[in-house]
């Protein structure tokens, strides 16, 4: 079920925020406490995330789904060719400039969006209309989205080696205040992210309190899984096992029993489900067209032609030679989909074609992929986005607790998630695959086995490894090398390897983080520092 989910009314009805620079614009439309509507501010809050009042922004909004894939070794940028989204083409050969419109676009929505959550908190700390318990938990959620889009800026923005931050906007910005906020420090940027989930962990009830029709909302779990991610990205190994821990020992979520139940859609919100952004169909605003807000990231990923997607993030040969080969890996089946294979949902097979000319692997993302049975109209798709679900928590457990020299919990939590890749099926009832030749031996008993590596640098690589084929497409692999220490090296093998620019250009030092777009920068006089290198 997916309850919470994008509103375009919703965000009209609000009218909260509209700014073009988001440090020199005054707000408009500002929510008015005397008449403020808490349920409906708050379901606001979580339809900013799918809307915006700039049609064009709305298609934008989709990029930074596809960022930590296309940037990585997992995945080409594809397309039809180079004048198909160049600007990610430019990132992904690390040839990126502070005018890059992917960039600004990134950076500018989520601030957008974190001053519709200021403006709701600002609502909420006068609102009448509700219980005292009922506002506090709502003003945990809105805390939580807060968090969480920062996270997702400080990710691709912030810079460790130089210890830049992000401006901390934490209230609805006075006019005096426009363009006087400058960085915060890299560690002060992500305790403020800390405390914020802090804050709404002790606010918000667990995901089994809430009733079927509030699934979605923001729960004490989530906060604690973004706060295991905050600690990691870190590197306070204590605090992320701790709160691993807590997600864990809190029963609350557990594994699906099936990998490829992960990603079906009649299993949204299911058991391995920490928190997911819900997206539904609306009219697309100013076109009257019907479209998912999803359709962007998630049509873009799949194959063109017959299912009208756009050949982008195609997965690479280097991601698929991960996954262990013989006997195979399971989740390869619902990892990839390959050219030639056959999709038989609606009883005649119709062959899956190689979609464009920049996806030189000939494979997209199976994870997102709409048989032709269940594809809406002009490729349109209503995929949930999972910001977080289980197997990402143990795995950050095990990797924490590997750090801290806790070989045997660490193995344990590792092979929890490598037991259900072993038992899982790779019959796709979807498809013949036609694509890729599986050994034999795929239903081996002894498929990826447990791991034993008894030493912490062997394990610590046996849990990246994981890492990279658990959560292959899911927007993770990049941050993820770049948190490791190895971006550079990685990347520039990859380029090396495959004779491609991909990769080739990274500079260590500069591209570990997006640049501030220029306009930004400008906006602010300068206050706002640039990243180093641009």
């Amino acid at each position: 079920m997916k309850k919470i989910t994008t509103s375009l009314f919703m965000i009209m009805l609000l009218g909260v925020v509209s700014c073009n620079d988001f440090l020199d614009v005054p707000l408009k439309g500002n929510i008015s406490t005397d008449v403020f509507a808490s349920e409906q501010a708050v379901t606001g809050c979580y339809a900013a995330f799918y809307s915006n009042d700039k049609d064009w922004q709305i298609w934008e909004a989709w990029h930074i789904y596809a960022m930590g894939n296309i940037l990585s070794d997992d995945a080409y940028k594809g397309g039809q060719n180079d004048g198909d989204q160049p600007d990610l083409g430019i990132m992904e050969r690390f040839e990126t400039l502070p005018s890059n419109p992917a960039i600004r676009s990134v950076y500018r929505l989520n601030y957008h969006y974190i001053f519709f959550f200021n403006t709701a908190l600002e609502g909420l700390s006068k609102a009448t209309d509700v219980s005292e318990s009922i506002r506090d938990r709502y003003i945990g959620e809105v805390k939580f989205l807060r968090a969480y889009a920062y996270m997702r800026i400080m990710m691709a923005y912030g810079s460790e080696s130089k210890d830049k931050g992000l401006p901390i906007i934490d209230h609805v910005l006075l006019q005096s205040e426009m363009g006087k906020v400058p960085r915060s420090n890299f560690m002060d940027t992500w305790n403020f992210i800390i405390n914020e989930l802090k804050d709404a962990e002790a606010r918000l009830p667990v995901k089994s309190s809430y009733p079927v029709d509030q699934v979605g909302r923001a729960t004490k779990g989530a906060a604690q899984a973004l706060l295991t991610r905050s600690y990691l990205y870190t590197k306070d190994w204590v605090n992320c096992e701790a709160y691993a821990s807590k997600v864990i020992d809190s029963k609350e979520y557990r594994l699906a029993p099936e990998f490829k139940d992960v990603f079906s859609k009649d299993k949204e919100h299911g058991v391995e489900s920490i928190f997911e952004l819900g997206y539904t169909i609306d009219k697309y605003f100013g076109t009257g067209y019907d479209f998912s807000h999803a359709s962007w990231w998630a049509s873009a990923q799949q194959p063109r032609g017959a299912y009208g997607g756009w050949g982008l993030s195609g997965l690479s040969k280097d991601l698929l030679t991960e996954f262990e080969q013989n006997p195979g890996d399971p989740r390869i089946v619902w990892t990839f989909l390959f050219e030639g294979d056959e999709d038989v949902s609606k009883g005649n097979a119709s062959v899956v074609s190689f979609s464009g000319g920049l996806n030189p692997d000939k494979m997209h993302l199976r994870k997102l992929w709409d048989p032709l049975n269940f594809l809406l109209p002009v490729g349109q798709t209503d995929y949930n986005y999972t910001v977080i679900r289980y197997a990402d928590v143990l795995l950050m457990y095990a990797e924490a607790a590997n750090e801290n020299g806790k070989i045997a919990q660490a193995q344990d939590a590792l092979n929890t998630v490598r037991k259900r890749a072993r038992e899982s099926s790779f019959t796709d009832p979807y498809r013949n695959v036609k694509g890729y030749e599986f050994d034999e031996a795929m239903d081996a008993e002894d498929r990826v086995p447990d791991v034993t590596a008894g030493d912490k640098t062997s394990l610590r690589n046996a849990i990246w490894h994981e890492r990279r084929v658990e959560l292959a497409g899911e927007n993770l692999r990049f941050f993820d090398l770049v948190r490791q220490g190895r971006a550079g090296s990685v990347l520039r093998s990859f380029a090396a390897k495959y004779s491609t620019l991909k990769g080739k250009a990274f500079q260590d030092g500069k591209h570990e983080s997006f640049p501030i777009p220029q306009d930004e920068v400008a906006l602010s006089n300068s206050l706002i520092s640039q990243n180093p290198g641009y």
